[in-house]
């Protein structure tokens, strides 16, 4: 079966990070959660927009028009 090493990579790297816990999970989301709490990033800020309505215009007959 063929392996995608980029898959390969990301287990290892989290292998590693479950071995700093001894493969605790309930210490891996505690450390997840003060790591979360502590990187406050916004991305960006985008200013509220106003809605542009949108006009309906009627159909007008063309010279072909059916009566």
């Amino acid at each position: 079966m063929w392996k995608d090493p980029i898959v390969e990579e990301i287990h290892e790297y989290r292998d590693e990070y479950a071995r700093q816990f001894n493969d605790d999970l309930h210490a891996i989301c505690q450390d997840l959660r003060e790591k979360q709490g502590q990187d406050v990033k916004t991305c960006c800020f985008l200013e509220p927009q106003a809605r542009k309505k949108m006009g309906f215009q009627r159909a007008t007959p063309g010279p072909q028009s059916i009566d």
